[in-house]
């Protein structure tokens, strides 16, 4: 086991192996929760020149749910020289991983009124997270019960919530983001067509409305997988005007729906995160497409 950790850890650190297969030795790392692999995970995450790469390590840690990770983290929100996607995927790992400390409260605390308008707002997130579960909800409301064996950055509502409520709360911009992201995770969980078309809609509203939901909202249609949602992921995707952290999203979830054709056209993006993405984008099609010639990936994360 040793031998394949470090194996594995060599393979995530090489800058001259294809990112498709650093992502794949990330997915694997995820899956094995012990300090060897964390430590492999955290000094990428720390040092690599790929913030695609870095953001996707943040994200493993989360889900990871290990206090180990911790001061990786911690190290990441506070330096200003990664990237806001980076930073915001720290936040969102702390409060995945949901230790109420002293020092974690304080932190988020801190930089929920960070400039950075995705930091602020994912440690808001984070926050509202704690304190939700805190309050023993999370006995009522149980992570497990996610369809898609993801730790999510807020619970969910009960999915017998009628549609057009879910959809009044996820389309409001003066809802807090903490509202509109348990209203998406609900039309997730439902399913639907409908709530497909729903969940589409959080692309198109107001110039101002915001990067980081917009980005969950790629994320999630990502993990659907519904050939429902291809047109606006296209869409967005080929809207040079959108955040980057939006657009890369889009590109991974048209990867994990199959449709290589969309993303070969983005693989020279002006954007390093878009074009990264479309490469990592590109295997995940290659494997939706035909399973046998991988050996080992596992599922894509936010």
């Amino acid at each position: 086991m040793k031998d394949n950790l470090a194996n594995l850890g060599q393979l995530l650190a090489d800058d001259k192996e294809s990112l498709a297969k650093r992502f794949r030795a990330l997915f694997t790392l995820r899956n094995i929760i012990c300090p060897e692999s964390i430590d492999a995970i955290g000094k990428v995450l720390i040092n690599d020149e790929s913030d695609l790469l870095k953001h996707e390590c943040a994200y493993c840690m989360g889900q990871m749910k290990d206090p180990y990770a911790i001061p990786y983290l911690v190290d990441t929100i506070k330096d200003e020289k990664q990237h806001p996607m980076v930073r915001h995927e720290s936040g969102e790992a702390l409060g995945a991983i949901g230790r109420h400390t002293d020092e974690i409260l304080s932190l988020l605390q801190k930089y929920s009124k960070h400039h950075v308008r995705e930091l602020s707002e994912t440690c808001d997130l984070a926050l509202d997270r704690l304190k939700w579960y805190n309050e023993s909800n999370g006995d009522k409301n149980p992570e497990s019960s996610s369809p898609y064996n993801a730790v999510d950055p807020t619970p969910s509502y009960p999915d017998s919530m009628p549609l057009k409520e879910l959809e009044s709360i996820f389309l409001d911009e003066n809802k807090s983001l903490f509202e509109r992201y348990r209203a998406l995770f609900t039309l997730r969980n439902i399913g639907t067509p409908e709530a497909v078309a729903v969940i589409c809609e959080g692309f198109f509203g107001s110039p101002s409305d915001s990067a980081l939901f917009k980005h969950e909202v790629a994320f999630v249609l990502g993990q659907m997988q519904s050939l429902d949602s291809v047109e606006a992921l296209t869409r967005k995707l080929a809207d040079l005007e959108e955040n980057e952290i939006v657009r890369h999203e889009c590109a991974e979830a048209l990867g994990s729906i199959g449709k290589s054709e969309i993303i070969r056209k983005y693989l020279d993006d002006k954007s390093r995160i878009v074009k990264e993405s479309c490469q990592v984008a590109l295997d995940m099609a290659d494997y939706v497409n035909d399973e046998s010639q991988f050996d080992f990936l596992s599922n894509k994360a936010d």
